[in-house]
């Protein structure tokens, strides 16, 4: 059964602790990542009575205190956009109390009567249905990701017993099979799906796993892609006894030099600017140099745009290892600009070993310029209250979007930031050991590639450039 399935992907979520444990943490925490879950579970009314059979009959009356608790905090506030919010949450614990038995609770449609009249008097008309989420698309209990999941559960353990015949070359080739089929899953999986947040869990686990595997012997050389989708893990052993560097860990100067050789350049003192900057040769190693990024092309990948300029270069003396990592662009409402972001996160926590801080600088929707612009846009067929509904629409839909990024990067340890600014323009990426990364498109320079390859090598892209500084 669907809800069982569920139920035990959220068990797994809070590490088996005790039911009542796991609900209050479900429910008292209010874990929208969680909720989101069960708002597009077609099945969720079973899923809420599997939980109140576990449950103390007192469940309903908590929910019905807490809407008349929020619903107070919300009268009490002057600001819409809070309002709005509260309203939302509002709108989920109303749906749990659907399946209450009626007779037994009375109170739930005097406290319904409340929160509609709330509603209407503030001209907030949005549904359940309607709540600004990430995607909109329902879970369906036929879907293949169960059984791929599942199938590569079944792998997994396979490999286990491997290891546990001593067999370290079958074990580590395996990892590498199940990390890959895991990452090509996650990226094939939409994020308002129910196990999207467990398969990333899980592909954590083994991928943790398999970094291990550095230390266990092999026999002979032993050279292993292990994924095709840019976490460029490239495990070489040979005869040396020297610790695992990933493929660019080099100094710089040893990456200008690759540059040189690769360009055909033999002295880059006698070539121009304006060849430096068309073959993307450094004009100082402690400067990187200009990316040209034609219309329709291809091999633009996370890895080829900023892998060099992350990596440990421990030969070189000025090495400052990456803590941060900020992302500034004025405009992130769109489902694909969300998906940029998350994939350059989980890009950065793969590849950067010190990561500690995730930060987005973006501009809110209800600016005073926005607020401005839609007025002439609409004129006066829209009133001052419609124009700041669109707003806040957009902003709740913002604050979604951004809760989805908190929730994987608390999951995988780096704290999380978002700064709402007025009136910004620039688009970057900062790296704080100095590397700044101007995007004249921010990393919404790909074309739509929901239904082809995760790997973002091979997507098409919108004609754009990259400068890179050394700051």
């Amino acid at each position: 059964m669907f809800e069982i399935k569920l139920w035990d992907a959220y068990m797994d979520n809070v590490k088996r602790t005790s039911f009542k444990k796991a609900v209050a943490k479900f429910y008292v925490n209010f874990d929208m990542s969680d909720l989101i879950k069960l708002k597009y579970c077609q099945d969720r009314t079973k899923f809420w009575k599997k939980i109140l059979i576990k449950m103390s009959q007192d469940f309903f009356v908590e929910v019905l205190c807490d809407i008349k608790d929020r619903l107070e905090v919300a009268e009490s506030i002057d600001n819409y956009s809070e309002k709005c919010e509260y309203i939302e949450d509002i709108q989920y614990l109303m749906d749990i109390l659907k399946i209450a038995p009626q007779n037994q609770y009375p109170e739930i449609k005097e406290v319904e009567k409340k929160v509609n009249t709330f509603k209407n008097d503030n001209n907030f008309s949005m549904t359940n249905s309607s709540i600004p989420s990430c995607s909109n698309n329902l879970y369906d209990d036929s879907d293949y990701v169960i059984e791929n999941f599942t199938d590569i559960q079944n792998e997994y353990e396979a490999v286990k017993i491997a290891k546990d015949d001593g067999n370290n070359n079958e074990y580590i080739s395996g990892l590498g099979d199940v990390v890959t089929r895991l990452l090509n899953l996650y990226h094939a999986t939409s994020s308002d799906h129910c196990l999207h947040s467990t398969i990333f869990d899980f592909y954590m686990k083994i991928r943790g796993e398999l970094d291990k595997t550095s230390n266990i012997p092999r026999n002979g050389e032993v050279e292993k892609e292990y994924d095709k989708n840019l976490i460029n893990l490239i495990d070489k052993e040979c005869n040396s006894s020297q610790s695992y560097l990933s493929s660019d860990s080099t100094p710089w100067s040893d990456v200008v030099s690759k540059r040189k050789k690769i360009c055909g350049v033999k002295n880059t003192k006698t070539i121009s600017i304006a060849d430096r900057i068309r073959d993307n040769i450094p004009i100082d190693p402690r400067i990187p140099g200009t990316r040209i990024i034609k219309e329709k092309s291809k091999g633009h990948g996370f890895e080829s745009i900023f892998g060099e300029y992350i990596r440990l270069h421990k030969k070189d003396n000025s090495y400052r290892p990456i803590k941060s990592v900020t992302i500034k662009d004025p405009y992130l409402i769109e489902d694909i600009q969300v998906k940029n972001i998350l994939d350059f996160f989980k890009y950065c926590w793969r590849n950067i070993n010190t990561l500690e801080t995730f930060e987005i600088i973006t501009e809110a929707p209800k600016s005073s310029k926005n607020i401005v612009k839609l007025k002439k846009q609409y004129g006066k067929s829209k009133t001052d209250n419609q124009i700041v509904n669109i707003l806040s629409n957009k902003d709740s839909k913002i604050r979604c979007s951004m809760s989805e990024i908190e929730n994987h990067c608390k999951s995988s340890g780096v704290d999380f930031n978002v700064i709402y600014e007025e009136n910004i323009h620039e688009r970057y990426v900062y790296f704080d050991n100095g590397i700044f990364c101007s995007l004249e498109r921010g990393l919404d320079f790909y074309y739509n590639n929901y239904n082809n390859s995760s790997n973002r090598n091979e997507w098409n892209c919108k004609a754009t450039y990259v400068f890179y500084y050394r700051l």
